[in-house]
């Protein structure tokens, strides 16, 4: 779907949420987002081949990140402090927003709809 398009459809305007609905299911869609990314950086300062890109199969990929949140869990249950990314000798971060913009598809706007009729009306 073009963003001309959704910047017409009913119930947005401008690409600003009007229904409470909408605006409910914003607000729990960011704070989601915002943990889910900050795993994602502790996952990359503890496991440093995340950090380079996924090179391998889908399938590969899906175990390796099943993988990387088994041993999260494990450093957790154990104390270890290198799993909340204290640790001397790990890269810091260039401090640039890895968050990136994807374009609007029409099956995810679906998606979106649907998941906010069902839990968020």
């Amino acid at each position: 779907m073009s963003r001309v398009y959704m910047k017409y459809t009913p119930g947005v305007l401008n690409g600003k949420l009007v229904d409470p609905p909408q605006i409910r299911y914003n607000g729990a869609q960011i704070k989601t987002r915002n943990i889910v990314e900050r795993t994602f950086g502790i996952w990359k300062r503890r496991i440093p081949c995340l950090s380079k890109g996924p090179g391998n199969k889908l399938e590969t990929v899906s175990l390796i990140i099943v993988a990387c949140a088994v041993l999260h869990n494990l450093s957790l249950i154990l104390n270890d402090n290198m799993a909340l990314g204290i640790d001397s000798h790990s890269d810091q971060e260039n401090g640039a927003n890895e968050t990136s913009v994807m374009a609007s598809s029409s099956a995810g706007f679906v998606v979106r709809v649907t998941i906010i009729e069902n839990y968020y009306q």
